[in-house]
């Protein structure tokens, strides 16, 4: 079971946290950016098997909320087909890193 250590006070720390543990298991975790589309996730992992799973980050402690924007992008990619996490607590983020991680070995 992966879990965060540490303090993660804002949502640019729970990226990188959560980034760093899913690399130290051969996830790839990419900066997600999107110039002529606004709304888009803040990371995109890739675990084997063709495994691509998008990660939108909020701010754990203020519980930071979607856009308008980022609501729709994220229905539309969830119903085309692509896995679209929001995470912006410890828990989700482990639950999160939890499901990365059989994904990743168990496709």
């Amino acid at each position: 079971m992966m879990k965060l250590t540490g303090k993660y006070n804002s949502e640019a720390a729970l990226e990188k946290g959560v980034t760093k543990k899913l690399k130290e298991v051969g996830v790839l975790g990419y900066k997600f950016s999107s110039p002529n589309q606004r709304g888009v996730p803040d990371r995109l992992y890739i675990a084997r098997h063709d495994n691509v799973i998008f990660c939108e980050f909020k701010n754990p402690l203020n519980k930071g909320k979607l856009s308008e924007l980022q609501k729709v992008v994220i229905r539309d990619m969830r119903e085309n087909g692509a896995d679209v996490w929001v995470v912006g607590s410890i828990e989700t983020a482990e639950k999160f890193m939890n499901y990365v991680y059989l994904v990743h070995n168990n496709a």
